[in-house]
């Protein structure tokens, strides 16, 4: 009889030194699970603020190029005017020439 119980005292810590054990793996997966969603919402966060950044830079990238091209369109026009003012100026010249010429 005596030899039983000491196996049902051995039985007993065994299974008790079995939930310690199980009950400490089971704290130490959820302090990892705990870190894993905290690193998540950070890197949620990262990414969402990267999205923003990319947003802005995107937007003032597009300001900045139609500022570019309103000032190209600018100056093309402006060329354009000048050009148009230096073949008039020509031809007027041009007339003139002959005109002298042919008084002459």
């Amino acid at each position: 009889m005596e030899l039983r119980t000491q196996r049902e005292q051995q039985n007993m810590q065994q299974v008790e030194m079995t939930n310690v054990k199980v009950s400490a793996e089971a704290e130490h997966w959820k302090l990892v699970s705990k870190q894993r969603e905290e690193q998540l919402a950070a890197l949620q966060v990262q990414v969402e603020t990267m999205r923003q950044e990319k947003q802005t830079q995107e937007t003032r990238y597009q300001a900045k190029l139609k500022r570019m091209e309103e000032q190209v369109q600018h100056q093309m026009e402006q060329l354009q005017r000048e050009s148009e003012n230096y073949r008039a100026e020509h031809t007027r010249l041009l007339t003139d020439r002959e005109k002298t010429h042919f008084d002459k």
